[in-house]
């Protein structure tokens, strides 16, 4: 299982930086100002943290039909100034009211080096909060909550081949993706303040437990790898 977390930086009214408490208590989210530290605490407390938080709230935090002819879902963030649209294509997320920017995210592949299997696209399904792409080999999922948007892949069987297992996911963008040191990819605006965050991802073995990650971005695709010790 793969787990990555998608959340909104610049949603204050006065449009200064948020902070997140459940993840990034101690880094301010404005990029002049993060550091490489790291929250206090062991990959398996952080991970459990956010999925607890990421599960709470009510039925507000549940998908809904689109009435865009282009997607199947859609959701609205209650606290945070973002949209999101799931298509065939993937998912489009942008600020609420507006379309002065957007990001789209989908898995486009997965297996080892000379050894990719794509991952074609497909329809949706939802179901509360929860949106899945069933791939075969693989679910593609996202999950709406609290913290913002969580994607997740989980994968059935350990792919053929040696080497990291990896995965793809195209994120074609009107703003610049920036990886940073500590993991996260920051998709910045043309002012050099960024709008949105993808955190550090997770991965968890067949076993459940973490087993190292890391992410590489080349242009506008994010790369995950990881050493699949026991995935199967």
């Amino acid at each position: 299982k793969r787990y990555g977390y998608v959340g909104e930086i610049t949603s204050n009214p006065d449009g200064s930086p948020v902070r997140d408490a459940a993840f990034w208590s101690r880094q301010p989210h404005n990029v002049e100002a993060f550091t490489n530290e790291l929250p206090a605490a062991s990959d398996e407390v952080v991970l459990a943290s956010i999925l607890r938080s990421q599960r709470q709230g009510g039925p507000a935090y549940d998908v809904k039909g689109s009435s865009d002819p282009s997607e199947r879902f859609m959701v609205s963030h209650p606290n945070r100034d973002l949209r999101f649209g799931f298509a065939n294509d993937g998912v489009s997320i942008r600020p609420e009211g507006d379309r002065t920017w957007q990001v789209k995210l989908r898995a486009t592949g997965l297996g080892r080096e000379g050894a990719m299997t794509p991952l074609e696209q497909v329809r949706p399904s939802a179901n509360g909060r929860t949106v899945t792409y069933e791939h075969g080999i693989a679910t593609e999922w996202y999950v709406h909550g609290p913290l913002g948007l969580e994607q997740g892949i989980t994968i059935y069987q350990r792919p053929a081949g040696q080497g990291e297992l990896t995965v793809t996911v195209d994120a074609p963008s009107d703003l610049t993706p920036v990886l940073e040191s500590y993991g996260a990819v920051m998709f910045m605006a043309s002012d050099n303040r960024a709008k949105l965050i993808y955190h550090p991802l997770f991965a968890v073995d067949a076993d459940g437990k973490i087993v190292p990650a890391h992410m590489t971005l080349d242009g506008k695709t994010m790369t995950a790898d990881e050493v699949d010790l026991l995935a199967r």
